[in-house]
């Protein structure tokens, strides 16, 4: 049981992040950070709009950074859809993206308080992937 709820929850990331990198590389980031901004009003309440993804470098370097993380949304599509065999790589996928939560760490440190949404962003970016590896771990145990 836990071996196809782990699965569920690596097919649900995997589509999730191909989505949102999707959208970054389609819409630009500021029609997609606004749109998810929208999606989060039940969560965040009314916030002021997100206007710093605006300037043409921030556009273009999240635009360029964009089909990685689409990519790494495929990498883990893939592990999950062959689990028995890629179990292995499970936590290293886990681990990537908690560095991706610890960049949001980082530039709060060094930069300063982001929009409220990117406070959000970098708690779903720590905590699912420590939450999916609990999973991960408990489904281990039980192959054994």
């Amino acid at each position: 049981m836990s071996f196809h709820i782990l699965r569920g929850l690596l097919f649900l990331s995997s589509i999730l992040i191909m989505i949102i990198g999707s959208s970054y590389y389609l819409l630009g980031p500021d029609i997609a950070f606004n749109l998810m901004l929208d999606l989060m009003k039940p969560i965040l309440g009314e916030q002021p709009p997100i206007v710093e993804m605006s300037p043409a470098n921030v556009d273009s370097e999240i635009r360029t950074l964009s089909p990685m993380m689409v990519a790494y949304g495929f990498m883990v599509f893939l592990c999950a859809k062959h689990l028995r065999t890629h179990l292995y790589y499970v936590p290293h996928l886990l681990g990537l993206f908690m560095v991706v939560g610890s960049g949001r760490i980082l530039s709060y440190i060094f930069v300063g308080n982001p929009h409220p949404l990117f406070v959000v962003l970098a708690a779903v970016e720590l905590g699912v992937p420590i939450f999916i590896y609990l999973v991960y771990r408990f489904t281990v145990s039980r192959m054994v």
